[in-house]
């Protein structure tokens, strides 16, 4: 009798690719199951977020684009669309003392891994925009970031931009892209702060 090739051990001598499963330990069967569950909704989470799939409750919303946030699995997947989703970036002008300004980012220093996971928490302040306090908070942080990167800024201009690119459909009337203004704030340290 021939049988496909199985992923699960079959032991010698038997011809029954599920007899494999019986020499399993029973925690080594719940933990490929409890794998096999967690990869079934990542992969679910996937699909709702290239469909642009919303649950009805507001705390189960959160949880999932928390997630998604963290995980990859909230990108939108826009490219497989006519309209792309929105490009964001942070930039940061830090002034010293003597006021000379200079330019910096989250992403410097990094590698490509690590700049396309702060890619995706930068484009996630995107979809909060409307939530003045959420995006405030958020925005802080970062500043506090770049002050502690660099000590003898006495001020950070934290701007985040969007990358204006026009549909396929109105490339010809309007072919201008570049980057645009969304959202600036500007911050100092607090006097007598330790750092």
């Amino acid at each position: 009798m021939n049988h496909a090739p199985s992923a699960w051990p079959i032991p010698p001598g038997s011809s029954d690719p599920g007899a494999g499963l019986a020499s399993l330990s029973p925690m080594s069967l719940r933990w490929r199951r409890l794998a096999t569950v967690a990869a079934a909704i990542h992969l679910a989470l996937v699909a709702m977020s290239a469909a642009h799939f919303r649950f009805r409750s507001p705390a189960v919303n959160e949880v999932a684009q928390a997630y998604g946030s963290f995980s990859g699995s909230g990108a939108g997947y826009g490219y497989f669309s006519p309209e792309l989703d929105t490009v964001l970036r942070a930039r940061f002008f830090l002034t010293d003392a003597e006021g000379r300004t200079f330019v910096d980012s989250l992403e410097g220093g990094l590698n490509r891994e690590a700049r396309l996971r702060i890619g995706v928490l930068v484009t996630s302040i995107g979809e909060r925009l409307l939530d003045e306090k959420g995006r405030r908070d958020l925005a802080a942080r970062w500043a506090g970031k770049m002050l502690y990167r660099h000590p003898d800024a006495r001020r950070v201009s934290v701007l985040l931009e969007d990358y204006a690119l026009p549909s396929l459909r109105d490339y010809p009337a309007h072919p201008r892209t570049g980057w645009r203004y969304v959202y600036r704030a500007t911050f100092a340290p607090k006097t007598g702060a330790s750092r």
